[in-house]
């Protein structure tokens, strides 16, 4: 998936392994996981394979950088 930031387009997979996620918020497999059982994140699996949607990421970095922001006031 490709997106158009500031008008400048960055290529953005549309969606991430477990490893991805993991290096991405620098935690730990069951943490990973964890996140994909309370809802945070949205698994699909392909085969036998799992991939975290790029969206439910994003929406979840969304929501923590806003709890950030609203902690520092």
């Amino acid at each position: 998936m490709r997106k158009r930031t500031n008008d400048v387009t960055i290529d953005r997979p549309d969606y991430y392994t477990i490893a991805d996620i993991m290096a991405l918020m620098k935690v730990g497999r069951s943490t990973v996981y964890k996140l994909i059982e309370q809802g945070d994140l949205t698994k699909i699996k392909i085969g036998s394979l799992v991939r975290i949607t790029a969206d439910s990421y994003d929406a979840l970095r969304r929501r923590a950088e806003s709890d950030f922001k609203q902690l520092e006031r």
